[in-house]
């Protein structure tokens, strides 16, 4: 008998009688059990009661039992199927094995129409605890659909119906389990009963479902598949509505691809047919037909576009696909191309960063669409930056540039390199996608900056990309701190272990989450150290959004007319996903009487075919898209017919126990009417009889007890409903010795689900009797956990739990007692997804550099016929499997009169070992791969791809160094693989002149040439072309590079220096020409040596400045001292000769006092009055000047601030302040040495709601004598404003 997944039975319902003059528990079972599969449960019954009646003749107690079933107006009273729970008016089903997750206990339950139990009442919840207490040993949690969502204020809820749970119905075992972690109420096992607990949802634990009695029949009735009522045995050929395989994904064109395909794949029977649909942004919709344009062709659900152009085909696409059963929608696909601008041709300020201090280069990249990968140039000689060898640089993925702390060498030209990609679609198009570089940006060091600082963590991280994470992407979570090298980085997340598909790189910097889940948001928190007392945390909420996806997708529905069916889907989405109901590709609305639609549930009262039946799909849908589950609703009407469940040919009951025959034809509505012949006469018995010894049971099975030598004869059962009668006839052998009355039935289960083989033997009762099962003849092991004896009324029977393939077989289910032994054999089909194939191989004969031809044999299909194959390939060069080909028809693999499948595979690399694998594809699903083929190799050929990013130049005078990146291995396409370098001297009025030829072996990225040092900074035009002993790959594009550089022959002249400050003088030049005569290259900047004249040692400093300019300042100098100066130009190759030299004094010190007894007052309506005691300076000072007074807004950084400058004075009136603001304010005196120390902050405001922290925040009136609109917030220092409790009114 087929089951549902998730170990959940659909059980046989049955009733009976037990005889017996013991009251053994195995005697108490009911009789009469079902041996066979249940299509549909006519009539259930029910012990509602035990009454005892003496039988003198044989002197044994009679268990009678009064059943409660039935028929009323038409409707059917359902009892709890046989593995759940009764209890009140409700079914419960307690989960053991597999244990899941909370999501997917809660779709388990609802996939069988059923949801988390919810507990209402005292009663309900001691039958749980009872009922755990007897059969949960192993004292585990249990899932309930409980959720805390605030414990202090009692906000409690069954997510099940959303009903807030009040204190007095609240079972926590103590308050220690109340309070712990975990959003989900669980049952768990205290001291002497069960109660509740909390636990994460992530935790795999067992749960327990709940349905109302009065919807069990949508249990019992989902065993019914598309054959049921049909006399069709063929699986491929019982007819059903489309089920989709393969849909559309979004694509975009990255560069100018030749051609591209949309395609939609879907399994139905009759065959279906396809159209395709492309809606544009002004929400036309337009049929994709040949016709429409010769560029489109389309062919079984497969569009092609050749010369795909924006301005036509980009828009959404999606499929309609239909049958005579019904028609579905597709998703819909975005087909957009991408473009990338130029970059701009300004040239960009330089980035002036201090020694040792950090610096941010900005890409700025052109506009683009739809995204841009980064990377960057250094320096002339183009060289790509690496951050596995300088870990103090890092290329993020915003296109900026970041140095932890700048260091001398990291002075130079920095251009950024953007390549257009794909971002989360498909991309098609070239191999070589548009790319573009920026004009050169200057990172200039303009002084030095103290050492061992940091580390802090920068401004921009942590940051995560994509910014909106959603649900199955790859997430790169970035963290970088500025500081003095080596910085150390180590990431956690709070109270969580990290997600398991995630790692570290580049220097720990960068945290990868591959398919990323809705469980791994949280919160992360990144670590950046140096030694073992400096460090900086900064945390991360990682919030993950999801495009909806569906936990419970829809199920084919098989149901009676006249019924009522509720259907129900479950997505999880974020933001939540609203739900929207169609039928047969049309928007379904609610029909007062007829069809209610809630959301994702769909009732529909009196099922009538012609009004009902037809291909459904559940929409969920929000921000990120809409997201189907299909599926096929049937509405049965037939007559009774027992083609497929006739009755047993022969019956074997034994003398003195007891036997039932069963009648269960398949029947839409089940029959109203049975009736039993015994040899051709009519019985006359009536239905629900209780007492006599040979009954008609309300399920139209025939019950004997005790069976007598007189009943062994020729029965007939004739089933009735409103569509018509038939009828079934076997015969029933009584014998003296025990038999198997109601044995194993043949049956199918699908792969991973779970099914029930019944066994029931007749034997008198005095007579103990076990069971026991065999496998293709040897015993069971109970000990595996596919396996597991009937308990209770079904003892006798054998669970299959989650059946694999490798279950397939024949069951024998053997009764023995101590007089004899009695066996009836069964056949398990388990039918899923195909078999691996076999035997994949490599026709040498017609393999090229590019393909080869594929063979193999088809593995079993497991039911259902195979649609699809998909090829996975292996390299030497790339061992991982990777999809090489996917969605082949296994019409196009055919090969006429043999078994053998054949393809050809394309667009493989030449020179490469491949390795094959092949999955196939039906109805159920996808298969395992193949085992691996053999090692074939395509033939070598000249390399295919032309060497990338070719640029150079630098090297020593005379040189001329061309470079390139080198391919990868599995690009070489065979052995002796070397690269031919073409170049000449760049004259743009002579394009036709020849090129000089280089050969360069091996798989090297470089080249250096001897020009001659009269050749310096030469343009030359370069191409790069990859060869192989089989001959030459293509050509890159030409390239213009530089031949290296001689050193500077100009000198800077008409140097001359002045005092800056009291640290620092200004020294100006008369500036080099930038011409090749006399740079003898490019000039990249100044350096000016500085040498402190009351130094013996006369030690030599310097400072560099880059691009040309004539002036620069130097700091770092000491008041009152004198300094001699001189500068040199420099280029690549290094220094040109050295001015003259001058001589100058640095200004004295700035003021060493700050200004004390700083007040603010009271002014007008946007502006305060300031007032202070001023300083006095020494000899070691220079003559104070005036006083600057500085603001800004106190949750801003001091170089946002704004600054109030006046003469020698004790006051100033500080304007363009704003109400509701919280300023900061210091005030200091400047001379020619500079700014002097500041006074400690003040707070100030002008007034309205400001928020503070009344801990650690006093409001201060003003003067006395003012009417003070302001006041102070004094705050010592370190203290910052915090949002807290309460709103503080500053007047």
């Amino acid at each position: 008998m087929t089951h549902g997944r998730n170990n959940f039975l659909v059980p046989d319902v049955y009733i009976g009688v037990s005889v017996s003059n013991r009251d053994d528990a195995w005697s108490k079972q009911l009789s009469g059990a079902r041996p066979q599969r249940l299509r549909f449960s006519r009539c259930v019954s029910k012990v509602t009661s035990t009454n005892l009646v003496n039988d003198r003749s044989s002197k044994m107690k009679v268990v009678v039992l009064s059943l409660l079933i039935l028929i009323a107006s038409g409707e059917l009273i359902l009892d709890c199927p046989d593995d759940w729970q009764s209890f009140e008016q409700k079914c419960y089903k307690f989960v053991f094995f597999p244990e899941l997750q909370y999501d997917a206990a809660k779709a388990a339950c609802v996939y069988h129409g059923a949801y988390l139990v919810t507990v209402g009442t005292l009663n309900e919840h001691t039958f749980i605890s009872n009922w755990l207490l007897a059969n949960d040993l192993a004292r585990k949690y249990w899932f309930t659909s409980g959720l805390v969502r605030n414990l202090n204020e009692g906000d409690l809820i069954w997510e099940s119906d959303m009903a807030p749970i009040p204190p007095e119905k609240q079972w926590w075992l103590n308050d220690q389990h109340r309070t712990k972690e975990g959003r989900h109420i669980v049952y768990y096992y205290g001291v002497t009963s069960y109660g509740w607990s909390r636990s994460l949802g992530t935790n795999v634990r067992p749960y327990i479902c709940e349905t109302l009695l009065k919807n069990a029949g949508q249990i019992i009735q989902e065993d019914r598949d598309f054959d049921y009522g049909l006399d069709e045995t063929d699986p491929n050929r019982v007819p059903r509505g489309p089920v989709i395989i393969t849909e559309p994904v979004d694509m975009v064109e990255i560069g100018h691809a030749p051609g591209l395909s949309i395609e939609c794949v879907a399994f139905a029977y009759p065959h279906a047919t396809y159209r395709i649909y492309r809606s544009s942004s002004s929400g036309d919709v337009t049929e994709i037909t040949p016709d429409l344009d010769l560029r489109f062709t389309v062919t079984n659900g497969k569009l092609t576009i050749a010369d795909p152009r924006e301005e036509v085909d980009a828009g959404r696409y999606h499929c309609e696909i239909e049958n005579d059963k019904g028609r579905l929608l597709s998703s819909t696909m975005l087909l957009s191309f991408g473009f990338l601008n130029e970059f701009s041709n300004v040239i960009r300020e330089p980035v002036r960063a201090k020694l040792h201090y950090y610096a941010i280069i900005s890409c700025d990249p052109p506009n683009h669409r739809p995204a841009v990968a980064f990377n960057w140039l250094k320096g002339i000689s183009n060289n790509l930056i690496r951050t596995d060898i300088n870990p103090h640089i890092f290329n993020s993925y915003n296109g900026k540039i970041y140095f932890s702390e700048v260091s001398i060498t990291d002075a130079d030209q920095y251009r950024c390199i953007v390549k257009l990609i794909s971002g989360n679609s498909v991309g098609v198009g070239t191999s070589q996608p548009p790319s573009g570089v920026s004009l050169p940006i200057d990172l200039q060091i303009t002084g030095s900056f103290a050492s061992d600082w940091g580390p802090e963590i920068g401004n921009d991280f942590i940051a995560v990309y994509p910014s909106t994470p959603k649900n199955g992407d790859r997430v790169r979570l970035e963290c970088l701190a500025f500081g003095t090298m080596p910085i150390v980085y180590k990431w956690s997340r709070e109270n969580l272990p990290m997600p398991l598909d995630s790692w570290l790189e580049d220097h720990n910097r960068i945290l990868f989450i591959e398919n990323l889940h809705l469980e791994d948001e949280g919160v992360y928190t990144c670590t950046a150290s140096r030694g073992t007392t400096s460090h900086s945390s900064k945390s991360f909420h990682l919030a993950v959004e999801a495009k909806p996806y569906f936990i419970f997708p829809l199920r084919n529905q098989h149901a009676d007319i006249g019924r009522e069916l509720r259907w129900r889907c479950e997505a999880r989405a974020k933001p939540d996903a609203v739900y929207s109901w169609l039928k047969n590709g049309l928007s379904l609305a609610p029909i007062v009487g007829a069809i209610e639609i809630t959301g994702n549930l769909l009732t529909i009262k009196k099922l009538n075919p012609e009004r009902d039946n037809g291909m459904y799909q559940c929409a969920a849908t929000n921000k990120y898209g809409t997201t189907y589950t299909n599926a096929q609703l049937r509405v049965l009407a037939f007559k009774p017919s027992f083609s497929k469940h006739p009755l047993e040919v022969n019956t074997m009951a034994s003398i003195g126990g007891n036997t039932t025959l069963l009648c269960n034809p398949e029947a839409a509505p089940s029959p109203n009417q049975f009736k039993w012949f015994k040899n051709g006469v009519d019985m006359g018995l009536n239905p629900g009889d209780t007492v006599s010894r040979v009954r008609l049971l309300r399920n139209g099975n025939l019950f004997i007890s005790p069976v007598a030598e007189v009943d062994m004869a020729t029965y007939r059962c004739e089933a009735t409903n409103e569509y018509g009668t038939d009828s079934s006839t076997g015969r029933l052998t009584v014998v003296r010795n025990s038999a198997i009355s109601n044995g194993p039935q043949s049956q199918k289960v699908r792969v991973n689900e779970t099914m029930f083989l019944r066994c029931e033997a007749s034997h008198h009762p005095s007579v103990e009797l076990v069971y026991d099962w065999l496998f293709q003849n040897s015993r069971v092991n109970f000990k595996d956990a596919h396996y597991e004896r009937g308990t209770g009324l079904n003892r006798g029977g054998l669970y299959l739990r989650h059946a694999q393939f490798r279950h397939s077989g024949i069951y024998t289910c053997v009764a023995v007692s101590s007089f004899d032994r009695s066996t009836r054999n069964a056949t398990v089909t388990v039918y899923g997804p195909p078999g691996e194939p076999s035997g994949v191989f490599v026709n040498p004969a017609v393999t090229t550099t590019h393909s080869m031809q594929l063979w193999w044999t088809p593995g079993q299909d497991y039911g259902n016929a195979v649609t699809l194959y998909r090829v996975e390939a292996s390299t030497n060069f790339q061992p991982d499997w990777r999809t090489v080909a996917a969605n082949i028809p296994d019409r196009d693999t055919l090969v006429d009169g043999r078994r053998f499948r054949m393809y050809v595979v394309t667009r493989l690399k030449a020179g490469t070992a491949y390795q094959f694998r092949m999955r196939a594809t039906n109805f159920h699903g996808v298969g395992l791969p193949s085992l691996a083929s053999k090692v074939y190799q395509t033939p070598p050929a000249p390399p295919f791809l032309a060497p990338e990013n070719v640029g150079g130049g630098g090297g020593s005078v005379g040189d001329f160094s061309i470079t390139w990146t080198p391919l990868n291995q599995s690009d070489h396409g065979g052995p002796g693989i070397g690269y031919h370098v073409y170049w000449r001297l760049h004259n743009p009025s002579q394009l036709d002149s020849l090129f000089k030829k280089e050969r360069v072996y091996g798989n090297k990225g470089k080249l250096v040439l001897t020009l001659g040092q009269d050749s310096y900074y030469l343009q030359h035009d370069v191409i790069v072309e990859a060869f192989n002993n089989l001959g030459p790959g293509p050509n890159s594009s030409v390239v213009v590079v530089y031949s290296a550089e001689d050193l500077p022959s100009g000198t800077p002249a008409k140097v001359y220096a002045f005092p800056f400050n009291a640290t620092a003088n200004n020294v100006s030049w008369e500036a080099v020409p930038d011409t090749r005569e006399v740079m003898k290259g490019k000039i990249v900047g100044y350096q000016i040596n500085y040498w402190n004249l009351k130094d013996v040692n006369r030690t030599q400093q310097f400072i560099r400045y880059l691009g040309q300019r004539n002036n620069g300042t130097v700091i770092g100098l000491e008041a009152f001292d004198w300094y001699e100066f001189d500068v040199q130009v420099y280029n690549s190759a290094g220094l040109g000769p050295r001015s003259e030299r001058y001589r100058q004094e640095v200004y004295g010190n700035a003021p060493l006092s700050y200004p004390t007894e700083v007040h603010i007052w009271s002014h007008g309506s946007d502006s305060v009055r300031v007032t202070w005691r001023g300083i006095s300076t020494t000899v070691k000072e220079e003559p104070l000047i005036g006083y600057v007074v500085r603001y800004w807004h106190s949750t801003e950084d001091i170089r946002t601030a704004y600054d109030t400058v006046v003469t020698k004075t004790s006051w100033a009136v500080v304007r363009g302040v704003t109400n509701n603001t919280v300023y900061k304010l210091r005030v200091f005196g400047y001379s020619r040495g500079g700014e002097g120390k500041m006074s400690p902050n003040r707070y100030f405001t002008l007034g309205g709601i400001i928020v503070v922290d009344p801990k650690t925040t006093e409001i201060i009136a003003g003067a006395a004598q003012l009417v003070c609109s302001v006041k102070h917030v004094l705050l010592s220092i370190g203290v910052v404003f915090i949002a807290v409790k309460h709103n503080w009114s500053v007047l």
